[in-house]
């Protein structure tokens, strides 16, 4: 299910969001920041993942980080908000099984599993 979501480049991308410095909490924090605290939250909890729309994530985000990811895999803005808002909840889910933020050590492992999924 997970690599029909975000299988490939988007896949990288993501991942590399998760292992820049800052890393899950950052990005989580960007979420919250945006007021969008308790969708980021629900991805990390045990229950079921709220939905993302793309206005969302860009809100979160920023359109110049959606355009720099655009830029860089090829894809237009629009597509990259589309597979970044269907697939981020789900990444951040599968790094979190405990419903917990892991620390950096535990973090890595599980983006290594999760990096089997980027063709190489």
């Amino acid at each position: 299910m997970l690599a029909r979501i975000v299988g490939g480049p988007m896949l990288g991308v993501i991942l590399g969001m998760l292992t820049k410095q800052g890393g899950l909490t950052e990005l989580l924090d960007k979420f919250r920041g945006a007021g969008l605290g308790h969708k980021a939250d629900s991805w990390v909890g045990t229950g079921p993942n709220q939905a993302l729309n793309p206005d969302e994530l860009e809100r979160a985000l920023g359109p110049e980080e959606i355009q720099q990811i655009a830029d860089k895999t090829g894809m237009t803005a629009d597509e990259v908000r589309a597979k970044l808002a269907e697939g981020l909840p789900e990444v951040i889910s599968h790094v979190t099984p405990n419903g917990v933020v892991p620390d950096d050590t535990k973090l890595g492992g599980l983006l290594d599993k999760l990096g089997r999924f980027i063709p190489g």
